[in-house]
């Protein structure tokens, strides 16, 4: 259940917690959290996030699934920087910010949006001689709605520059390029790019003239059989162990792919910087 339906539940519970024999510190966390709840930039965070999130979410749900090509799961990421593309419109945000106001005028606690307080003009005059320090007052919004316009814009860039940096990797690349040229020596298609990368990044681990022969064997133990990702070739291989001394080069691709992460940690570390 969404917090955002429970809200009305969530304050006769709070309510009910003050009238007891709480300690102080509960009491003013309980109080705190309610104070938070009832902004209007809390109640529109909640909904963005959401929404947000809930589309990586999924992606990360099906990217999860044990049997699924790289190359299925980048057009999965594309579809989802696609979708966080098409959200990116001053018409999107429209309707987002009107829906998020309608539901917010649902529940009665939850204030209208509003612009915070105008803080005084700092004096940095010190900083400003010691390291140029520049005195210029930040952007000033006009309206609340230009407030949560940028909020919207950013979240979202955010979203797209983490998804970007988690798979546009030349690890990641390099990866998938193996997987499909493993998938397409089965399926009899075209080799060519595969085999570039493979050349470019391990013209010291395989033996292409050896390999060149090794490519109709693989094919052949293949036949008749049903593959669509790399497990499918790791499961299968797993069940012809006198014939795997057959395509010894074609299994240094496959060690490859067992052992080379197919992305680095940073990115993801970064993403998670999002929650």
């Amino acid at each position: 259940m969404k917090l955002h339906k429970l809200y009305n539940e969530v304050f006769k519970l709070w309510d009910e917690c003050l009238e007891t024999n709480l300690d102080r510190e509960m009491k003013s966390r309980i109080q705190g959290c309610r104070a938070e709840m009832t902004k209007f930039s809390f109640f529109f965070g909640l909904l963005l996030s959401q929404r947000l999130f809930s589309i990586t979410d999924n992606l990360s749900q099906a990217l999860q699934e044990r049997k699924i090509c790289a190359i299925s799961g980048e057009r999965m990421v594309r579809a989802a920087l696609a979708t966080f593309e098409g959200m990116r419109s001053e018409e999107a945000f429209e309707l987002l910010y009107a829906s998020f106001q309608k539901k917010a005028e649902s529940y009665s606690m939850v204030e209208e949006p509003k612009l915070g307080r105008k803080r005084s003009k700092p004096d940095y005059s010190i900083l400003q001689f010691v390291e140029g320090y520049n005195e210029s007052q930040g952007h000033q919004f006009e309206s609340a709605k230009d407030m949560y316009r940028r909020i919207y814009f950013e979240a979202i860039d955010c979203f797209i520059v983490s998804l970007k940096d988690r798979f546009d990797q030349p690890s990641f690349q390099v990866f998938a390029a193996l997987e499909e040229l493993l998938l397409s020596i089965i399926k009899n298609d075209s080799i060519n790019k595969g085999m570039k990368v493979l050349h470019d990044v391990y013209s010291e681990d395989v033996d292409f003239d050896k390999l060149e022969v090794e490519i109709p064997i693989f094919r052949q133990l293949f036949k008749n059989s049903s593959v669509l990702c790399f497990t499918d070739v790791v499961d299968r291989l797993q069940n012809l162990t006198d014939e795997r001394c057959l395509i010894p080069n074609v299994m240094i691709i496959i060690y490859i792919l067992m052992v080379n992460q197919a992305t680095s940690a940073t990115p993801e570390r970064s993403f998670s910087l999002a929650r």
